[in-house]
């Protein structure tokens, strides 16, 4: 409990480490870094330039995904 204390009081401090932990353990759905998303897609039918393609304009995933400007 000690820990957990001084973790807490550590974060209401302004640590924003401390914060984010804190909040990453509190309430991990909605603060969690990673994402799992499930693709139905046969990848070895696909180029490259086909599965980003494909991958861009899946909702879930396609705004993180930049593009690369060697593709250009």
């Amino acid at each position: 409990m000690e820990i957990s204390n001084a973790l807490y009081e550590s974060a209401r401090a302004g640590n924003v480490k401390a914060q984010i932990y804190f909040l990453r353990c509190r309430d991990p759905q909605n603060w969690n870094v990673s994402k799992r998303v499930e693709l139905d897609v046969d990848f070895k039918k696909m180029s490259d330039s086909q599965l980003l393609e494909a991958l861009r304009k899946d909702p879930d995933i396609g705004n993180p995904l930049q593009i690369n400007p060697r593709e250009k």
